[in-house]
């Protein structure tokens, strides 16, 4: 009668209870901990990512406006030939070269990207485009470059503009030698991109 009357039975199936329900707790806490921190993690990197893009960003829009680059093209003719041209690029400033083969490229080649090492070992790129025969919301603003800056398989964006504020006049001068028969005729056209907005929504319209 004692054995049947026992409750050591019911005392052990009630702290199996109270172990799962404990066990349950302390999983979902586990998980919320785990998920807290990947979070915190995630944000870390998202914004040492933005303030990467925004420092490259802001030393490219520096160098773009405080670079340039002009062109010579000088002309001769001589009375019974072809004509001859030959056009050569005078840069100054951080990116006065690779704005030069930007321009050397033209019309045929539009899209190009420059590439920013930042000090901690990381890549920033700025995919752009230039048009030369009018931006894309103006065609009395020439030369317009646009793009964006981001870092290498990144998520954050910086958009960068770049514009002349004048359209680049060519100066000519010619020069006629008769006892050669000759005419020499030279261009020259500065550019400049010092005017640059930075934009996280799209860029200067």
């Amino acid at each position: 009668m004692r054995k049947l009357k026992s409750k050591c039975g019911i005392s052990v199936l009630f702290a199996l209870l109270l172990f799962l329900v404990a066990a349950m707790i302390s999983m979902v806490v586990l998980s919320a901990s785990v998920t807290a921190v990947k979070r915190v993690h995630d944000d870390g990197l998202r914004q040492r990512e933005s303030l990467s893009v925004s420092s490259a960003a802001k030393l490219l829009s520096e160098c773009i406006s405080e670079s340039s680059v002009t062109v010579t093209s000088v002309t001769t003719e001589v009375e019974g030939e072809e004509p001859e041209t030959i056009v050569s690029y005078a840069t100054s400033g951080s990116l006065g070269d690779p704005l030069r083969q930007v321009l050397a490229a033209l019309p045929g080649e539009t899209r190009h990207e420059f590439r920013v090492r930042q000090s901690d070992g990381t890549v920033c790129v700025f995919d752009f485009q230039i048009n030369p025969n009018g931006s894309y919301e103006d065609p009395t603003d020439p030369y317009k470059i646009k793009g964006t800056v981001r870092q290498q398989d990144g998520e954050q964006v910086v958009y960068l503009s770049a514009w002349i504020p004048s359209t680049p006049m060519p100066i000519i001068s010619t020069q006629e030698i008769e006892e050669e028969h000759k005419t020499i005729t030279t261009s020259v056209t500065y550019y400049r991109w010092n005017k640059t907005e930075l934009s996280t929504l799209g860029g200067r319209s």
